[in-house]
């Protein structure tokens, strides 16, 4: 039996809302899942916490930042003994001019830390010894992606990069971070003491 021009095109606008709704499910899904998987890569995700700073204007409440002031994570550790650690790293706001040789660079992705990062933030060095690593001041050490764009291969150990008019020491090199992580960093360097 043949279907009329008006059973058909029923039939058609069926299948093709069942097929937008399938679609927008499996990507809305895909959507949580990843959002819900931020950090979980890293070993000890469950004891790891970020603390953050709401800031008002008197009673006024202005905004939440997820930065604190440096001394607050020393002062958590000395008086609860449930924070085991901490790694004291800030993002060293704005484009940054980097100097190579005789090329120039603009960086945005740029963090203070010290070694410290090396053991909760599963920052995975391949080049380098990430107990020397960020130990002194002038070092910094580099994503595989960011050695390759600066020298040309991904074993940038001992090379220097000029940041801030100040010469820095290639120290290790890490691989490249995860997409879910909010700290997309690609250059992690000690600061200026």
């Amino acid at each position: 039996m043949e279907k009329s021009v008006e059973e058909q095109s029923f039939t058609f606008i069926n299948i093709l809302g069942l097929s937008a709704g399938i679609a927008a499910f499996l990507f809305i899904t895909t959507y949580v899942q990843f959002e819900q998987s931020y950090e979980r890569f890293m070993p000890n995700a469950d004891n790891t916490w970020r603390i953050t700073l709401d800031l008002y204007n008197g009673s006024e409440y202005v905004v939440t930042d997820c930065e604190t002031h440096a001394p607050v994570a020393g002062l958590l550790k000395s008086k609860y003994h449930e924070v085991v650690d901490y790694v004291p790293m800030f993002n060293n706001d704005g484009l940054q001019t980097l100097k190579v040789g005789d090329k120039k660079f603009l960086e945005s992705r740029m963090y203070f830390a010290d070694t410290s990062v090396f053991e909760i933030h599963t920052v995975n060095l391949v080049k380098g010894d990430p107990m020397k690593a960020l130990g002194e001041p002038f070092q910094v050490v580099i994503s595989e992606s960011q050695a390759k764009k600066f020298f040309g291969k991904s074993d940038a150990i001992s090379e220097s990069i000029v940041i801030d008019e100040r010469l820095y020491h290639v120290t290790g090199v890490f691989t490249d971070r995860q997409s879910n992580t909010h700290l997309k960093f690609g250059m992690l360097r000690t600061q200026a003491c």
